[in-house]
């Protein structure tokens, strides 16, 4: 199943677009899940989870951020973005290039993967029930980028020690 939305990395390092369905998306509530895949790697992991009252709106900018040519950037770090989970989030740096927290992680997205994928996860409406399911998911996937904010930090800490057993 391909998702979406596909980005396939081409010989000049940079993404195209092989799939997208985002538009259909358009003020449209939900969960979706971001896969992606190494050069050498042939299984899809999870990068990112997210929720949206809109998800075209949202996804949007995120695939605007992970089609730009990053080869001449100015690569100073302004500081280490902090991570949730130490045990599968990936640490990255927000540069002196970076507008932010977010441009910054799909930088290295797009740097780091080959192959991305988009899926659907949920349809809802109900906020409370979108963060719930975004949480679970992305602890349940290990989602190498995913962040909770505000009160859904507690809730992904908490929901990751009911879940996972250390021995």
């Amino acid at each position: 199943m391909d998702g979406f939305v596909r980005l396939k990395k081409v010989d000049s390092g940079v993404f195209i677009i092989k799939t997208n369905k985002v538009l259909k998306y358009k003020n449209i509530s939900g969960v979706w899940a971001m896969f992606g895949k190494f050069n050498s790697c042939e299984e899809y992991i999870c990068l990112e989870v997210g929720q949206s009252n809109n998800i075209y709106e949202e996804l949007q900018y995120d695939i605007d951020c992970l089609l730009q040519d990053y080869s001449n950037i100015d690569l100073r770090k302004r500081y280490t973005a902090r991570r949730l989970f130490k045990e599968f989030n990936t640490s990255f740096d927000v540069c002196v290039c970076d507008k932010n927290r977010t441009n910054a992680k799909y930088r290295v997205i797009a740097t780091t993967f080959v192959d991305i994928k988009i899926f659907l996860i949920a349809h809802d409406n109900d906020k409370i029930n979108r963060e719930k399911i975004e949480l679970e998911f992305a602890v349940d996937n290990k989602a190498m980028f995913w962040n909770a904010w505000g009160k859904q930090r507690r809730m992904a800490k908490e929901y990751y020690k009911s879940t996972h057993t250390f021995g």
